[in-house]
Protein backbone atom coordinates (compact mmCIF):
# COMPACT_ATOMS: atom_id res chain seq x y z
CA UNK A 1 0.00 0.00 0.00
CA UNK A 2 1.24 3.47 -0.86
CA UNK A 3 1.00 5.85 2.06
CA UNK A 4 0.26 9.34 0.79
CA UNK A 5 -0.81 11.12 3.97
CA UNK A 6 -1.29 10.70 7.70
CA UNK A 7 -4.76 9.23 7.19
CA UNK A 8 -3.32 6.42 5.04
CA UNK A 9 -0.62 5.85 7.63
CA UNK A 10 -3.21 5.51 10.42
CA UNK A 11 -5.26 3.11 8.29
CA UNK A 12 -2.15 0.99 7.69
CA UNK A 13 -1.38 0.92 11.42
CA UNK A 14 -4.96 -0.17 12.17
CA UNK A 15 -4.95 -2.79 9.44
CA UNK A 16 -1.85 -4.35 11.01
CA UNK A 17 -3.26 -4.06 14.55
CA UNK A 18 -0.43 -1.67 15.46
CA UNK A 19 -2.51 1.26 16.69
CA UNK A 20 -4.19 1.84 20.01
CA UNK A 21 -6.95 4.46 20.00
CA UNK A 22 -7.55 6.34 23.24
CA UNK A 23 -10.99 7.91 23.23
CA UNK A 24 -10.95 9.06 26.86
CA UNK A 25 -10.15 12.74 27.38
CA UNK A 26 -6.46 13.24 28.19
CA UNK A 27 -4.59 16.34 29.29
CA UNK A 28 -1.77 17.55 27.05
CA UNK A 29 0.15 18.69 30.13
CA UNK A 30 2.15 15.63 31.28
CA UNK A 31 -0.64 13.04 30.97
CA UNK A 32 -0.03 12.30 27.28
CA UNK A 33 3.73 12.23 27.89
CA UNK A 34 3.37 9.64 30.63
CA UNK A 35 1.14 7.40 28.52
CA UNK A 36 3.60 7.62 25.62
CA UNK A 37 6.53 6.86 27.93
CA UNK A 38 4.86 3.73 29.25
CA UNK A 39 3.97 2.52 25.76
CA UNK A 40 7.46 3.24 24.47
CA UNK A 41 9.22 1.30 27.23
CA UNK A 42 6.87 -1.65 26.78
CA UNK A 43 7.36 -1.59 22.98
CA UNK A 44 3.67 -0.87 22.65
CA UNK A 45 1.88 0.13 19.47
CA UNK A 46 1.40 3.61 18.07
CA UNK A 47 -1.21 5.62 19.97
CA UNK A 48 -3.92 7.93 18.65
CA UNK A 49 -5.28 10.27 21.32
CA UNK A 50 -8.69 11.22 19.95
CA UNK A 51 -9.83 13.54 22.73
CA UNK A 52 -7.11 15.93 23.91
CA UNK A 53 -8.38 18.45 26.45
CA UNK A 54 -8.60 21.93 24.92
CA UNK A 55 -7.76 20.80 21.37
CA UNK A 56 -9.87 19.76 18.41
CA UNK A 57 -7.12 17.83 16.63
CA UNK A 58 -6.13 14.28 17.63
CA UNK A 59 -2.52 13.43 18.51
CA UNK A 60 -0.62 10.48 17.01
CA UNK A 61 2.30 9.23 19.09
CA UNK A 62 4.79 6.39 19.36
CA UNK A 63 4.67 5.88 15.59
CA UNK A 64 8.46 5.93 15.39
CA UNK A 65 8.64 2.65 17.30
CA UNK A 66 6.46 1.12 14.59
CA UNK A 67 8.62 2.59 11.83
CA UNK A 68 11.84 1.40 13.46
CA UNK A 69 10.48 -2.14 13.70
CA UNK A 70 9.45 -2.10 10.03
CA UNK A 71 12.90 -0.85 9.00
CA UNK A 72 14.65 -3.52 11.10
CA UNK A 73 12.48 -6.22 9.55
CA UNK A 74 13.16 -4.88 6.08
CA UNK A 75 16.91 -5.12 6.59
CA UNK A 76 16.56 -8.67 7.95
CA UNK A 77 14.65 -9.79 4.86
CA UNK A 78 16.75 -12.40 3.03
CA UNK A 79 15.28 -11.36 -0.31
CA UNK A 80 17.33 -8.19 -0.15
CA UNK A 81 20.67 -10.06 -0.35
Amino acid sequence: MTIEDIHDFIKELEKNDELKRIKTEVDSNLEIAEIIRRQMYSNGPAILFENVKGYEMPVLANECVWLNEKIRNWFRDDRLY
